[in-house]
């Protein structure tokens, strides 16, 4: 997946988002937007070559985006990540390998990331959009 341009993010408010049921999330609903939040094997998420297989280890939530008035819920909260973005929905073996590549990239660049991982999909004017965002540490 090489080509991409990955970027920090300095994320000024979070997003918020209503759990939805669902053990596997995949595939993405094609409509709306939502995001997913992974726990990322410890070993793997601090390899400058970790295995895309197994990088991913369990999935924290699932949610949808929030609409005034809605139940509290869970939120992608506000902070400096790394940032990568494709324009379309991806599946879970796209997500392995762009959150490896995204890792690669931080630490050649010398980030130290969280061992979250966040996928955000939403629909713009040009069509789906995959976001990932990886927090980067406070003390990096």
């Amino acid at each position: 997946m090489s080509g991409l341009h990955m970027m920090t993010l300095d994320l000024r408010a979070p997003f918020s988002y209503v759990l939805r049921a669902a053990d596997d999330p995949f595939p993405l609903p094609e409509q709306g937007e939502g995001a997913l939040c992974y726990r990322l094997n410890p070993t793997e998420a601090v390899r400058i070559d970790p295995d895309p297989r197994r990088l991913l280890s369990s999935l924290a939530f699932s949610a949808l985006a929030s609409s005034p008035g809605a139940p509290d819920g869970v939120t992608l909260p506000a902070g400096r990540y790394r940032f990568v973005q494709v324009r379309r929905r991806i599946d879970r073996d796209e997500l392995g390998a762009l959150a490896a590549e995204q890792q690669q990239d931080a630490l050649w660049q010398k980030f130290r990331l969280q061992p979250v991982l966040y996928l955000r999909f939403l629909n713009e004017e040009e069509g789906p959009v995959s976001q990932v965002l990886r927090p980067i540490s406070a003390d990096a």
